[in-house]
């Protein structure tokens, strides 16, 4: 027994021993074959061409697996280096990896095939070496590894990328004509020394990412995301009308037109025109809109504006409204979400224009709230509740619900008819000038309460039919 076990001990470290042996050799033999089967464990060239780039203009490169690199040179020839660099077993030698290229007319189209099998380590890679005194249109397909241009001295006219897993890395280069990538689930790092020439830039990606925090760009169009982020300093024109989903991160635009499903926006600055429409979960949220007649409409996704320096219109089914900082016209419409709008309170020479502190509200099941407005639209269905906070009584303003209570707190010098009507609720009307009288309540409030001495051309209606309704000045609110 004792024998036996000997022998597989010693049948053991003798297998080891082979083994190590083995490494051993496959490190120090750069292009080594054991057991029939081929090893490489060293960086080397093992294809490397070049071309006359005199009458090139268009490069075309295809690779599946090969990490990809561009390079500029001063040489007056474009040339393909092919660097093989792994550690295990393939089933197709390097010797036999090949480089097809053809040149038709001033077009160069190069395909890199690559050997199969298991490595645990895989650094291959493919160096293309551009002039750099010649610009020329730029085309890779890399399928899965890393591509890099990353040199101030390159030039490109048209660029174009197509990939499935194979991130793109794009540094100090100069583009000079347009962009387009095809990312599916990769990434594209872009920094902000890339000169771009306010060119325009189009994306197609399933998951993908561009991550472009300090590029601008001069329009951006997006052919299709299902999941993917990008991220941009600037535009023009951001276009994105596909089904999709996705986050959009935009620091500036002129313009933004977005049709899309549950896409995230957040966009800074618009400043000439939005038209943003959301038809799932998507939410958006805007820190300055400055151009007129911006119009936003979620599904159930909720919409929040910081600073609304011009006319908005907002509508979502069942998320929530938010607009701070408002000017002029508020215009807003939600079935279950609350509505919630502020006006700056520094408008006071707007205060005789009616298009500035105005709103035109509905709102069906959520809560309203409204601060510092001067001319108001609003209707509450249902179960709506309102709190309204009004500097002043321009025009005709009306307030109508259903279900909910409707308090509205007015400043103490403001002048106009006031008509309060409900069906079973309470009425409590009372301003300073009434404190004597204990103001008005639903058994003595006239069919016009003139408040400072009224106004002929000033009302606010408020009617209701369950809901109490409650209308204080400011000094006796507080």
């Amino acid at each position: 027994m004792k024998g036996i076990f000997r022998f597989i001990i010693i049948a053991l470290i003798a297998t080891l021993g082979l083994a190590m042996v083995g490494v051993l050799y496959l490190f120090f033999i750069p292009n080594a074959t054991l057991f029939g089967i081929d090893y490489i464990s060293l960086n080397k060239v093992y294809r490397s061409q070049a071309y006359n780039a005199e009458k090139i203009e268009t490069i075309d490169l295809s690779s599946r697996a090969y990490e990809v690199r561009i390079v500029p040179t001063d040489s007056k020839n474009i040339s393909v280096k092919i660097y093989a660099n792994t550690l295990g077993f393939v089933k197709k030698k390097y010797s036999e990896v090949k480089l097809d290229a053809t040149i038709t007319g001033s077009v160069l189209d190069m395909n890199v095939s690559e050997p199969h099998g298991f490595a645990w380590k895989n650094d291959s890679y493919i160096e293309l070496y551009l002039p750099q005194t010649k610009s020329y249109n730029l085309t890779l397909n890399n399928a899965s590894s890393k591509t890099y241009l990353t040199s101030a001295k390159l030039k490109v006219k048209e660029f174009e990328y197509t990939t499935n897993t194979g991130n793109l890395y794009l540094e100090n280069l100069e583009i000079s004509q347009g962009i387009d990538l095809n990312l599916s689930k990769a990434k594209c790092y872009m920094e902000g020394n890339v000169k771009l020439n306010n060119n325009d830039i189009e994306l197609s990606m399933s998951a993908g990412d561009l991550v472009a925090p300090k590029c601008s760009f001069k329009n951006v169009t997006v052919n299709k995301n299902k999941g993917g982020t990008i991220e941009i300093k600037s535009c023009e024109i951001f276009t994105a009308k596909v089904n999709a989903g996705g986050r959009y991160s935009v620091g500036t635009a002129d313009i933004v037109n977005i049709v899309s499903e549950d896409t995230n926006v957040n966009i800074g600055t618009i400043t000439k025109g939005c038209s943003i429409t959301l038809t799932k979960s998507g939410k958006v949220e805007v820190t300055n809109v400055n151009c007129p007649a911006a119009s936003i409409e979620t599904d159930t996704g909720s919409i929040k504006v910081k600073n609304a320096n011009e006319a908005i219109r907002l509508k979502s089914i069942e998320g929530d409204i938010v607009v701070n900082n408002a000017t002029k016209l508020v215009t807003a419409e939600n079935e279950y979400g609350n509505i919630d709008i502020t006006f700056k309170s520094d408008l006071d020479s707007y205060t005789k224009d009616t298009t500035y502190r105005s709103v035109d509200l509905k709102n069906y099941n959520g809560k309203v709230s409204v601060h510092g407005v001067d001319n108001i639209k609003l209707k509450i269905s249902n179960k709506g509740r309102a709190n309204i906070e009004m500097n002043n009584v321009l025009k005709a303003s009306t307030i109508s619900g259903n279900i909910g209570d409707i308090s509205v707190v007015i400043n103490k010098d403001a002048k106009f008819n006031l008509s309060a009507t409900g069906t079973t609720g309470s009425i409590n009307v009372n301003f300073l000038e009434f404190e004597q009288s204990g103001g008005y309540t639903e058994d003595s409030i006239p069919d016009i309460v003139q408040i400072n001495g009224g106004s002929s051309e000033n009302s606010l209606t408020i009617t209701n039919k369950k809901g109490d309704i409650k209308v204080l000045d400011t000094v006796l609110a507080s």
